[in-house]
């Protein structure tokens, strides 16, 4: 690192408000890694970290990072890495993904197919997310997560994809299948007919996918927004389950999610 961006850096970890991270700095740079490494390091603690940390690496933290999310195994380690990646916002991350994504591992694909979510779209990245959604050798949470990644990149390309992936037999993938084509389609009043179509059947479907909610659920919170019938069933459904003191704990994170 120059002397000139190394004092730069240093004097902005002096400010009160990297008081924290500054001393998680010290304490690795103490266990013998770079400045560049440790703040990489610091920035994995938390999201306040991986901000801080993004803000004052800026490009210079991407290497490291990409480094150390090629050797990660443990599937907790690469998604802190990921976020890390995704707070820096460099576009030169997304070559290395798609080659994660497609790397037949499927901790590290699963993580790129997370930070592909939720850095700038491009036709690369929406494709790669498309194409291993709709591979049947992905393992599930690989094609579930590139499923609600392709939620925030809300391309109209990918909804062919995720109306093949509703009958899935995964609940997972039905779920952010279900997801990802309602917010894609929610702004986009010419294809409200044809998400009322394809979402219609799924209101029957009672399978919960752990730690979420049931699949009928999440599609009457996608259809809602896109028709008035739709829109009072989900007002009666929120103040149902708000008014029954034995709501099942998927009914109240639901309620809570989409209560706003």
């Amino acid at each position: 690192m120059r002397l000139r961006v190394e004092r730069r850096i240093r004097k902005q970890l002096r400010r009160k408000e990297n008081a924290d991270l500054a001393h998680n700095v010290r304490t690795s740079e103490r266990a013998g890694l770079s400045l560049d490494a440790a703040i990489t390091q610091a920035a994995l603690h938390t999201q306040y970290h991986r901000d801080r940390g993004a803000r004052l690496m800026g490009p210079r933290g991407l290497p490291f990072l990409l480094e150390r999310f090629t050797q990660a195994q443990d599937l907790g380690e690469l998604f802190e890495l990921a976020r890390a990646i995704e707070y820096l916002r460099d576009p030169r991350a997304i070559t290395p993904l798609i080659a994660a994504l497609q790397s037949g591992h499927p901790g590290h694909a699963q993580a790129a197919a997370y930070a592909l979510g939720w850095l700038r779209p491009t036709v690369r990245s929406t494709q790669a997310l498309i194409t291993a959604l709709a591979d049947p050798t992905q393992p599930e949470m690989v094609r579930q997560q590139a499923a609600e990644s392709l939620a925030y990149h809300d391309s109209t390309r990918a909804i062919p994809a995720l109306i093949s992936e509703l009958a899935n037999p995964a609940v997972s993938i039905r779920f952010f299948a279900v997801f990802a084509f309602g917010s894609i389609a929610r702004f986009r009043p010419r294809q409200w007919e044809a998400v009322r179509r394809a979402l219609e059947p799924l209101l029957d479907d009672h399978a919960v996918l752990q730690g979420m909610w049931s699949v009928s659920l999440e599609t009457l919170a996608m259809l809602g927004p896109l028709d008035a019938r739709y829109a009072e069933q989900l007002a009666a459904e929120l103040r149902r389950i708000e008014a029954d003191p034995n709501a099942s704990k998927e009914n109240r994170d639901w309620f809570g999610f989409y209560s706003h």
